[in-house]
């Protein structure tokens, strides 16, 4: 009679839970999957009624690209399919399909919301009763041999001091919850607004730049009585999603690609040396951030500064393409200091960071509005279902109020398991970064060790870990200390499970031909089984594809040279008319794209035509930046007779995110809204040679279009010539023929 299989029961249905179950099968296990939705997917899963818990608008864009937000055994798309960010909705499909392709056995049961779980027997070896609630509200229970948590680092949120809240006269939430439209209401009138945005990454950037969006869009009458202040505890470097990186046939046109596919690469992983400390591993990643961003952030801001003493901390990252502009321009006021709670007259208290010059004890009054941008905790799920002296292990009192993520982190053991709940238990997809390809390789280690085909640690490694990252590097275990440092780094995990479980993904990743050499979980090898993984392939196919032509792909382009717009720009234009009577000379003057939330909607009808219709209502802004620029110029012609003419025009430059297109747009006489279409920016277009110096000079991006306006035909030209991720300067030439014109102009753009 054949054993009987050992079971598992796994607390969560979303990615983690997911490839774990499928790892568990795998190794000859059979798990459950307890799901309190009724979708699979976790906080990806379509939206339901009353459900408590993080759900996600299938809008959102994501900050990682498909690369990062795949297993590595599922590719249901042709090698063709282009893995930039996806939206939210899309990704809760691909999870599902995942679910419906592996497990179909009946492993998962939707709808189940497990309330408790108890270890019956001995801590080393012992089994877990599960209780858990159906849709109908009846409870049940079933006993596992073993328990995998896989109930989400971003669960539930985290407000730091969340007592101080109830002597807060205003408004506090969560970014989680914000809604741009109900920021600044039409009725405000003439209110004084003092918006304070409480932390520094990723979501911590977005918010305050999505405020100055929103603030730059209301009448101009109203900006100045609106007050952005940015609270964060360390220097962040301001990164775009999308990333201009090194093109080295034309440095001034740089190539574009997802941050992570430029960021996560084999040859960095395999490149490092083995004897690295944690603090050379920073001075290295932030030496090559600055590289990437042509700056040290210092001409942002000395708040922003990446200096000797921020070099050799790990990156913090803060995704925006506008974050920087608006900082810039006085839209975003930064404070360096750390959020202690609201004192009892409702003021902010701010104490200082150590060894920042930048950084002071103070209170900040008169604040109406706290958004926390504090990111996530698991605790609150935790709690739902351990028992009081479960937690007490796991280093969190019943009495402590909203514990921060790092309390579990700093007990656990490489993120996967907790010694003081014994041997049976482990956990996956619970660290800072919640990378799929982490939580693949977590679920495959937990499902070696359940089955026995690799040993737990021993209790001096365990005891190692536990003492940090000075003791590690002082007896020579540098990869665990860098691990542990990192608070979880996505190649530093991966590598490290990968030397437990024998596996090379890096070195097949490392040998490709081309640059960057992106990692994606299709580089594991397959587990459990020899046979080619034919998703893999197709993946890593599709990825090769991307690397080397998206790179150069006119969307990509088009949309990093939209984002770099921003601002204001010296400008210089010479006109030379074939007419006589038409003026001729020199134009100096000052421009500016000003950003604005989008005011319509730009429809593609043909081969370089577009109409303008109605804006949505409402849109999620957040994750797309700035959609539009109202362009205003104005200065002073000079022409060849000597005569001084006082100019001014405007345009609107649109961008569509479906097209990948910027287009320019006439503007009516009000000043502000859109006309008649003028041209599309056409990156696949070379401009015509006219013996222009700036348009036709060597290096750059450049684009061309055609319009019929009236009955003058125009021909627009322009060259954008980057310095490392940043535009330095462009061209914008227009050659113009008609029944009363026949001229050529160039302007040339510089940073104000």
């Amino acid at each position: 009679m054949a054993d009987k299989k050992k079971t598992v029961a796994i607390i969560g249905g979303g990615p983690s839970g997911l490839t774990t179950a499928k790892s568990m099968l795998t190794a000859g296990l059979l798990p459950t999957v307890f799901e309190a939705r009724q979708n699979p997917g976790g906080l990806w899963a379509p939206r339901e009624a009353g459900l408590e818990g993080t759900q996600l608008n299938p809008e959102m864009r994501t900050n990682a690209s498909l690369a990062c937000n795949m297993f590595s055994d599922w590719f249901p798309y042709g090698e063709e399919k282009v893995l930039g960010h996806s939206e939210a909705g899309l990704v809760a499909e691909y999870l599902n399909s995942y679910a419906q392709r592996f497990l179909g056995g009946g492993q998962l049961r939707l709808g189940c919301e497990v309330v408790e779980v108890v270890p019956v027997g001995p801590r080393e070896e012992c089994e877990w009763r599960v209780v858990f609630r159906d849709a109908e509200g009846g409870e049940e229970e079933e006993t596992f041999d073993f328990l995998v948590v896989a109930s989400g680092a971003q669960s539930q949120l985290y407000i730091p001091h969340l007592e101080d809240l109830a002597n807060f006269p205003g408004k506090a939430i969560h970014s989680y919850n914000y809604v741009a439209e109900e920021m600044f209401p039409a009725n405000d009138g003439d209110r004084t607004r003092r918006i304070l945005v409480v932390g520094g990454l990723l979501s911590g950037a977005e918010i305050p730049a999505e405020l100055a969006l929103r603030v730059s869009s209301l009448p101009e009458e109203r900006r100045d009585k609106v007050e952005i202040l940015h609270l964060f505890s360390q220097p962040f470097w301001i990164l775009p999603r999308l990333l201009p990186f090194t093109n080295e046939k034309d440095p001034q046109a740089p190539r574009v690609l997802p941050l992570d596919q430029v960021f996560f690469t084999a040859d960095a992983v395999m490149g490092a040396s083995p004897s690295e400390s944690p603090e050379e591993k920073n001075t290295r990643l932030n030496g090559l951030l600055k590289a990437l961003m042509g700056s040290d952030q210092g001409d942002i801001g000395p708040e922003y500064q990446i200096d000797d003493h921020w070099s050799t901390k790990t990156p913090g990252i803060g995704m925006s393409e506008s974050y920087h502009r608006f900082v810039k321009s006085g839209a975003i006021k930064p404070i360096v200091g750390r959020y202690e709670g609201i004192t009892d007259t409702g003021a902010v208290r701010v104490s200082p960071v150590p060894n920042s010059t930048h950084s002071t004890d103070r209170t900040l009054e008169g604040i109406d509005t706290i958004i926390f941008a504090t990111g996530y905790t698991p605790w609150p799920a935790l709690r739902k279902f351990f028992a009081p002296e479960m937690l007490q292990k796991m280093g969190v009192s019943p009495e402590t109020v909203n514990p921060h993520a790092n309390l579990l982190f700093s007990r656990m053991h490489k993120q996967v398991m907790h010694p003081e709940l014994g041997r049976t238990i482990g956990f996956v997809g619970l660290q800072m970064r919640p990378y799929w390809g982490l939580s693949e390789i977590q679920g495959r280690w937990l499902a070696n060790m359940f089955s026995g085909k690799l040993d737990w640690p021993t209790d001096e490694e365990i005891a190692d870990y536990r003492k940090g990252v000075d003791h590690l590097v002082s007896i020579g275990k540098l990869n665990d200390a860098l691990l542990l440092n990192s608070q979880g780094g996505y190649l530093e995990v991966i590598g490290d499970i990968s030397r437990i479980l024998g596996i090379d993904p890096f070195t097949p990743a490392a040998s490709v031909t081309y640059t960057p050499k992106s990692f994606m979980p299709a580089y594991y090898p397959p587990f459990g089984t020899a046979e080619t993984n034919d998703d893999a392939t197709k993946a890593i196919r599709s990825l090769s594809l991307g690397v080397v032509n998206n790179s150069f792909s006119p969307a990509f382009v088009s949309k990093v040279v939209f984002a770099e717009l921003q601002g204001k720009w010296k400008l210089t234009r010479n006109l030379a008319s074939k007419l006589p009577g038409y003026p001729e000379g020199e134009f100096v003057g000052l421009a500016e794209f000003h950003p604005r939330i989008r005011s319509f909607t730009a429809f593609h009808t043909g081969e370089g035509q577009w109409t303008a219709g109605p804006a949505k209502a409402s849109y999620l802004s957040l994750g797309r930046d700035v959609p539009e620029y109202l362009y205003s110029e104005e200065g002073d012609l000079t022409t060849k007779s000597g005569l001084v003419f006082h100019g001014k025009r405007k345009y609107i430059y649109h961008y569509d995110d479906a097209a990948g297109a910027i287009t320019a747009w006439f503007v009516k006489l009000d000043g502000s809204s859109v006309d008649n279409f003028f041209h599309h920016l056409d990156f696949t277009k070379t401009p015509e040679k006219l013996g222009s110096p700036g348009v036709e000079g060597d290096g750059g991006w450049k684009a061309a279009g055609e319009h019929l306006c009236s009955k003058d035909w125009y021909w627009p030209a322009y060259r954008f010539v980057f310095r490392g991720a940043r535009l330095e300067r462009f061209w914008i030439r227009y050659k113009v023929l008609g029944p009363s014109k026949d001229y050529i102009s160039e302007a040339m753009y510089v940073r104000a």
